[in-house]
């Protein structure tokens, strides 16, 4: 047993022995770090976010609970830039907000040290951030329009835009207004704003987009301006009463009248003393007919307006829509017809019109139209000049109008 017992106790004695050993060596490995006294840390930046602009970049990072932080250096292109600044630390947790101006186009990763009055620096933090610039810049595309429509009669101009960029925040489209001044009109950034209305337009527009890189970012793009051209339709400018439900001067109380602000000569009222309104299936038509041999004929009948238009190139249309009671029937002589002075030409000196064109044949939601070109300003008559001597044969149109046209 004493045996036993002396060997527990010399089996002690050596674990002892290097414990007291391993304790010693870690003891001096840790001294190594405090050669020179113990190192103090000051409290980090935290929760760094980082905010790309137009080559610059914002810092933002919080201070939560070292009092002792007084200052802060940012190091970044490896260390070989860097800025300072004191802070001044509150009771309650602070942000700090750090604007770099003046960087390159590019991507960073930026090191933050915190520091107090003794020079004591917190362990590192580290935060990535991108800087953009005129390549970024270059390689923005406007959102497209899809088409440009008139919307109005009175100059108003739709623009319908293509799906946007997942960066798209907004737009611009600029142009002269038809009393010459300039304009710009926002362009939102909606997931259902595909439409853009453009009041009292000209023939030619402008429109960019602005964009953000990152929804954080600090500073929008803008794509470069594109010039398109569309047609503007200005009836309502010139004319009078050019469309459905058209509005009668005289009336026979039951379907045939005479249209208001209209010119219509004798030749076209072959119902009795009316001719050029149709009230027919609840349409109220810009129209004529002769239907069954007992109607009276027209030869060179005439509806027109005469108006005063400025220089420029236009388009004179009629327009046959697909309601209920519109009508072209038969191939007898109808033409649309735009000529110089107070009246129109008969239909054998056609040709001495501006423009003029046969509408014989034209479909249910369907235009005829002709352009013209003015180079001064010019009093000019607009309308249709027709005959009908066959049975069968009539007339219900919708509307009638002027475009301006893109020269």
């Amino acid at each position: 047993m004493r045996l036993k017992n002396i060997g527990a106790i010399v089996t002690l004695t050596i674990a002892v022995i290097i414990s007291v050993h391993s304790c010693k060596k870690v003891d001096d490995n840790y001294k190594q770090f405090l050669a020179g006294g113990e190192r103090v840390y000051v409290g980090r930046a935290d929760s760094i976010k980082t905010y790309g602009g137009q080559n610059r970049i914002m810092l933002e990072w919080l201070l939560i609970s070292d009092p002792k932080v007084t200052g802060y250096k940012v190091f970044w292109n490896n260390g070989k830039d860097s800025i300072s600044n004191p802070v001044q630390k509150t009771n309650v947790i602070d942000t700090v907000r750090l604007m770099i101006n003046n960087m390159p186009e590019g991507a960073y990763f930026f090191d933050i040290y915190t520091y107090d009055n003794e020079g004591h620096r917190s362990v590192k933090a580290t935060a990535y951030g991108r800087v953009y610039g005129s390549n970024y810049q270059k390689s923005l595309l406007a959102r497209g329009v899809k088409s440009s429509t008139p919307y109005d009669a009175y100059g108003t101009v739709r623009l319908t835009w293509s799906d946007p960029d997942e960066q798209f925040v907004g737009g611009q489209v600029r142009y002269k207004t038809l009393y010459g001044n300039d304009t710009i009109i926002p362009v939102i950034n909606h997931k259902d704003s595909i439409y853009t209305l453009l009041p009292n337009a000209t023939t030619t527009f402008q429109y960019r987009s602005i964009f953000k890189p990152q929804p954080t970012a600090i500073d929008s793009f803008y794509s470069s301006w594109t010039t398109q051209t569309t047609p503007v339709k200005v009836t309502g400018l010139y004319m009078k009463n050019f469309e459905e439900p058209f509005v009668r001067a005289a009336w026979d109380g039951a379907r045939w009248g005479t249209l208001k602000d209209w010119m219509v000569n004798a030749a076209a009222k072959n119902r009795g003393i009316y001719g050029s309104y149709d009230k027919y299936q609840n349409g109220e038509w810009f129209g004529f007919e002769r239907w069954v041999a007992a109607d009276k004929t027209i030869v060179n009948g005439k509806a027109y307006q005469t108006v005063k238009l400025p220089k420029g190139k236009y388009a004179f249309f009629i327009y046959r829509n697909a309601v209920t009671g519109n009508a072209n029937g038969g191939n007898d002589q109808r033409y649309i017809v735009v000529a110089g002075g107070n009246t129109l030409p008969d239909i054998s000196n056609i040709s001495t019109a501006i423009a003029s064109k046969s509408f014989a044949g034209l479909a249910e939601n369907a235009t005829a139209s002709v352009e013209f070109t003015l180079d001064k300003p010019t009093e000019v008559s607009l309308g249709v000049v027709l005959s009908f001597t066959s049975t069968s044969q009539n007339m219900r149109m919708a509307e009638v109008g002027i475009l301006q046209m893109p020269e």
